[in-house]
């Protein structure tokens, strides 16, 4: 017991070193790297290639973005804990998942009606913050990175819906959730769906992703795969992307027509997902496929108990959100 206690502490303060790298990967992305970068590169091609107004800043700055968000974290993660977790070579990648397609299915659309619940409830708490403390809505923020042209909409579709998913499911669902599989799924799932939420540092996103992030979780402990979900990650991108902003992305009035109809179609097909997640979610808890195993000497409760008794867990939790609030004013 002692010995399982030692080794659960010893994880929790690689996952503590995790919640410290988050914060600081953003403020050196924000205003070491990108700055200087971007100001390199203005010098270089004598365009502004920081101005987000024009079609090759937008491109510049979202791909090094793009490029800073994983880069740092992924290596962080392969150097933390790399030794915990198989490498790919070494099974196959959908070992044992044929055991599971269906559950797979029910979970992503139960993890679509979670997930908009959780966007919906947000939403709420996001507009009574505006009325309180002139906190900026969700389409305020968005405005900011709409695309403005076909080429700049391609570079964001491309990064949302395949580096996106791809870096964050190695990252979350890989590096960061099997570690702590030897102590427990409930705590590998809950500690990366909560690491995957706050990594975003937005707060409109929050909850979404949090609950977003256990039903992927869920996925790849029944599945033992990351590519499942993976594949379930990128399919609820292209919802995001097809409806908030393929019709802001161009500006003749026919092409606009035309992607309009199909933004409504994709909004169309998501109210019927959500429908289809109530049922699918229902069908989860009457098939107990959200019940994880506690695989461990130790309880689920002491599980939690140690990696969030950790005063270093706690103050990078704290700073993580401190600038998630900052970063809502500015």
């Amino acid at each position: 017991m002692d010995e399982t206690r030692g080794g659960l502490k010893s994880l929790a303060s690689r996952y503590a070193a995790m919640f410290f790298i988050m914060p600081l990967n953003y403020l050196f992305s924000a205003y070491i790297f990108l700055l200087p970068a971007s100001l390199i590169l203005s010098a270089v091609t004598g365009s502004s290639a920081i101005d987000k107004s024009t079609e090759y800043g937008y491109m510049v700055t979202f791909v090094l973005n793009a490029f800073m968000s994983y880069a740092i974290p992924l290596l962080a993660a392969l150097l933390l804990f790399g030794r915990y977790v198989p490498r790919f070579g070494e099974r196959p990648l959908l070992e044992g998942y044929t055991r599971y397609p269906l559950d797979t299915v029910a979970l992503f659309f139960a993890g679509i009606f979670s997930a908009s619940i959780g966007s919906i409830v947000t939403s709420y708490v996001s507009g009574l913050l505006n009325t309180l403390f002139g906190t900026p809505r969700p389409e305020q923020v968005f405005s900011d990175i709409m695309p403005k042209s076909g080429s700049t909409f391609a570079v964001m579709a491309v990064s949302t819906v395949i580096v996106a998913p791809l870096c964050e499911e190695l990252l979350y669902r890989h590096f960061l959730l099997k570690p702590l599989r030897k102590y427990g799924d409930t705590a590998a799932v809950v500690v990366s769906a909560l690491m995957f939420s706050l990594s975003h540092f937005n707060f409109d996103q929050m909850l979404y992703t949090f609950l977003l992030g256990m039903i992927l979780g869920i996925i790849v402990v029944r599945s033992g795969s990351v590519i499942p979900a993976l594949i379930c990650h990128s399919l609820n991108n292209i919802s995001a992307v097809l409806q908030s902003y393929l019709p802001e992305s161009f500006g003749n009035d026919t092409v606009d027509s035309v992607f309009g109809s199909l933004s409504d179609i994709a909004g169309t097909v998501a109210q019927f997902a959500f429908f289809i997640g109530l049922a699918a979610l229902i069908l989860a808890l009457v098939l107990k496929m959200l019940r994880l195993n506690t695989n461990c000497e130790l309880s689920a409760r002491e599980q939690f108990g140690i990696i969030f008794g950790s005063p270093a867990v706690i103050i990078g939790i704290i700073i993580t959100i401190a600038l998630t609030a900052v970063l809502l004013y500015t």
